[in-house]
């Protein structure tokens, strides 16, 4: 079986336009039965991740906002098939945010969990990033120790003057709230992390020996029984799920 992360931007006026629907939709709590026909779409962070049967049944909230609790309600099913019962061998194409943020999430699942990463080694790179208040939510959803960490990594920015600034003149070209939907949403404020840092953090409760570094995911060829990957080191690997998170291609 062979999934894609995918990118995913909330709409500017996600948090401004609430008819009574979209609130009933908020603070409702829907279990999805996976099935091959009706996948399990899991919003978060990291985008949007199609989980089929395999996967078993995870009770979602809906709309991002109210996600604290998807990920932990969870139980990491098995192979039928296996006498010993094994956890299933979820391979991840791609170690940055998003492929540690899932590899991570099924992890403390009880999967068993394997990503290659096409770098030799992690450095820093990159600057600061924005992590949304829903985002936070999803990270702490994942793992409650990372999300601590990420929390007292970053500074606070959704009690401030959010915006686009001219940095010329020093004018605003335009403002907007980040504090109040936090409040109305029962989430944590905007903050902003170095991405390098927030890489650290997710690497370090992967687990640098669950990364095989400098190695990609050339191809794969599924079938009835999982997935075989053909890697750039000229090995190939077996397992029951692939997750694409290698970006772009």
């Amino acid at each position: 079986m062979a999934l894609r992360i995918e990118s995913a931007t909330l709409p500017a006026n996600r948090f401004h336009s609430r008819n009574s629907a979209s609130v009933k939709r908020a603070k409702a709590c829907q279990t999805i039965k996976s099935s091959p026909q009706n996948a399990l779409r899991f919003r978060s962070a990291v985008g949007n991740v199609n989980l089929l049967s395999k996967l078993g049944d995870v009770p979602v909230k809906s709309r991002c906002c109210k996600v604290t609790r998807a990920v932990q309600s969870a139980e990491a099913p098995t192979e039928k098939k296996s006498k010993s019962k094994r956890p299933l061998k979820v391979l991840v194409a791609g170690g940055g945010i998003g492929g540690l943020s899932a590899a991570l999430a099924l992890q403390n699942k009880g999967f068993e969990v394997q990503v290659f990463e096409r770098v030799k080694k992690y450095k820093p790179f990159g600057g600061p990033i924005q992590l949304q208040c829903n985002s936070m939510g999803t990270l702490q959803a994942i793992d409650a120790a990372v999300g601590e960490e990420v929390l007292s990594s970053s500074t606070i920015t959704g009690d401030r003057i959010n915006g686009l600034m001219d940095g010329v003149h020093g004018g605003w070209f335009f403002r907007f709230d980040t504090r109040k939907p936090c409040f109305n949403n029962g989430l944590p404020l905007t903050l902003v992390i170095h991405r390098a840092r927030l890489l650290d953090i997710l690497l370090k409760a992967v687990g640098e020996d669950n990364v095989t570094a400098a190695t990609e995911v050339e191809s794969y060829v599924e079938d009835k029984d999982g997935v075989t990957c053909k890697l750039s080191n000229g090995e190939t690997v077996r397992g029951d799920i692939l997750i694409g998170a290698d970006g772009i291609r």
